[in-house]
């Protein structure tokens, strides 16, 4: 494993960062019909897609927090076959 040193951390972060905010941007313009719109993951939506892009960076009390106020998403059987 190669380790970084503070400025390629940096820099790494920054792209991260970047990242985040072009996908934020990306996201903020879709339409109702566009959410709901076939991802190139089978079985999966585009809104399934970002809640997994978003999902990953949350503790753990988040998704509790998440599954409480939606709990179709536990029961979604093309989703849940998928993962």
């Amino acid at each position: 494993m190669t380790t970084l040193n503070a400025a390629e951390s940096d820099a790494l972060w920054a792209g991260v960062d970047d990242q985040r905010a072009r996908t934020t941007h990306l996201l903020e313009g879709l339409s109702a019909d566009q959410w709901d719109q076939a991802s190139l993951c089978v079985g999966w939506t585009v809104r399934h897609v970002a809640a997994h892009l978003t999902m990953q960076q949350q503790s753990l009390s988040d998704v509790f927090a998440f599954i409480a106020r939606h709990p179709r998403m536990l029961r979604s059987v093309t989703l849940n076959a998928t993962i």
